[in-house]
């Protein structure tokens, strides 16, 4: 008889082989995407003209537009494209393979090995880059200055994108401050445990404290802000004018706000916070939403599928996936365009004015 001890790691191990063995067992067994898909038998209702306007064989992908028209995207995680709007020719090319967040007058940015950079975004250049950083979960910017929320250690910085100096910092850890960050006209918000917080962009000084239980995802329009589970928030006083307690906030236009909750998204009146429709996607789920004067565009999650909607009636009429056997991969609206990027490397558009 053996009369070893046993290892007091023995069932951690044997839970682990477990769970592995679940999990394989799990996605074998799971239905595929197309059988996930609750609209694979849709047919448009409405027909828009797509026109093919670059091919590039690989994938395209993260695609921002600046004040000039110029828009900017990534292909194959490599090189970055710069095309003239005005006459869809490709202008410049950048062998920098940059996730990019944001453009200005002067510089390309985003997160790239684990640091912040910054490029000029004529001639691809690097400017300046931060030191070492966490995790980021998004990137935003106002006149020269970056500020971005760093997930592992939950802290909200801020740079001159000029030199790449470190600004100021505000150590979350002690505050529990949510991973994002939005700046507007100046101010930078984010959340403590439901608690507004807003900041001087270029200083760091704390404006205001407002504990209303709002949380981040958030969108501002105007002297508005819309946050999380539907609230609206008066950003002069910190007053919630409406909540609906449900769905994370997607897009705001001119009299509607876009949140999406368990598979179904939802148009609201922004200053009632009354529902105007909904319109289901299922499992897939929508990821995001842009508006338009006549159409809402919708990506879901899983497989990037590309829809146009009724933004009346929240009536599905064209999806990208019945007009091409490529598949979408991101998307861009600028001035009543739609711009689709493909993963087989194809760049195409639509005329939303159609």
């Amino acid at each position: 008889m053996d009369d070893r001890p046993k290892s007091r790691y023995t069932p951690v191990i044997v839970m682990f082989i477990l769970m592995i063995i679940y999990v394989l067992f799990r996605t074998a067994t799971a239905p595929s995407i197309e059988e996930r898909d609750m609209d694979r038998s849709f047919v448009d209702v409405k027909e828009f003209k797509m026109e093919k306007l670059l091919e590039l064989e690989v994938p395209l992908d993260v695609p921002i537009v600046d004040e000039n028209n110029i828009m900017y995207f990534r292909a194959n995680k490599k090189t970055i494209y710069a095309m003239d709007l005005g006459t869809n020719n490709i202008i410049n090319t950048f062998n920098v393979g940059l996730p990019i967040r944001g453009v200005n007058d002067n510089y390309l940015i985003g997160k790239q090995r684990n640091k912040i950079v910054a490029y000029n975004k004529n001639t691809g250049e690097l400017v300046s880059e931060t030191r070492r950083v966490a995790s980021t979960t998004n990137i935003e910017f106002y006149d020269n200055v970056a500020v971005y929320a760093a997930s592992e250690k939950l802290l909200v910085e801020a740079f001159d994108m000029d030199t790449g100096k470190l600004l100021w910092g505000f150590d979350g850890r002690r505050e529990h401050t949510s991973t994002e960050v939005i700046v507007d006209k100046g101010k930078v918000y984010t959340s403590n445990v439901g608690e507004l917080l807003v900041f001087d962009v270029y200083t760091g000084k704390v404006l205001k404290k407002y504990d209303i239980g709002v949380y981040a995802r958030f969108l501002i329009d105007g002297d508005y802000l819309y946050a999380r589970k539907g609230k609206k928030v008066d950003l002069s006083t910190g007053g919630i004018l409406w909540s609906n307690n449900k769905g994370g906030i997607q897009e705001v236009d001119e009299d509607g706000l876009y949140i999406t909750y368990s598979g179904v998204l939802y148009r609201l009146d922004k200053e009632t916070g009354e529902e105007l429709w909904k319109t289901d996607f299922g499992e897939l789920r929508p990821f995001s939403v842009r508006a338009t004067s006549r159409y809402a565009v919708v990506r879901r999650g899983l497989d990037r599928e590309v829809f146009i909607l009724d933004k009346r009636t929240g009536q599905k009429l064209w999806r990208f996936g019945n007009n091409t056997e490529e598949n979408a991969n991101d998307f861009l609206v600028h001035d009543e365009i739609l711009y689709i990027f493909t993963k087989e490397g194809t760049l195409y558009s639509l005329d939303l004015n159609q």
